[in-house]
């Protein structure tokens, strides 16, 4: 594969800021927006955010308002611990046909924590050919 990949970061917290760190210095990789609910972050550059100089990429409020402008291949989510409310975050991007990377430890094994929600994501996930991935990471 010659064409980069590209990743939007949601959720700009330590472990956010972190994985657009460790992004940045993959060649493979091209980061092409941020994404937080932090009303003093929206709009900012997301290299300024993440000590980057060089990363041009845009932070917003919101998927819904990246996906307007900017149409990544990958999502690395960095949100949430709770695989309920992490997968409500996920849901837009998997309805999308994305596929989602999260930190959230309940979704490392989704059928253990919430049942529910886990067999819906896998429904939604055919349905739409998103795919989701839960890693686990706590405390970041």
């Amino acid at each position: 594969m010659n064409r980069k990949i590209k990743v939007a970061q949601f959720g700009l917290g330590p472990i956010g800021q972190s994985s657009v760190r460790l992004l940045a210095d993959r060649k493979n990789f091209e980061i092409v927006a941020g994404i937080d609910i932090q009303p003093s972050l929206a709009g900012k550059i997301l290299g300024e955010a993440c000590g980057l100089p060089g990363l041009k990429a845009k932070i917003y409020p919101s998927f819904e308002e990246m996906w307007k402008k900017v149409k990544p291949d990958v999502v690395v989510h960095t949100a949430g611990s709770r695989a309920k409310i992490s997968f409500e975050q996920c849901k837009p991007m998997l309805l999308k046909g994305l596929a989602v990377v999260s930190s959230c430890e309940e979704l490392l094994f989704p059928a253990h924590r919430a049942p529910r929600e886990s067999v819906a994501m896998d429904k939604l996930c055919q349905k739409s050919g998103g795919r989701i991935l839960g890693t686990g990471v706590n405390p970041g």
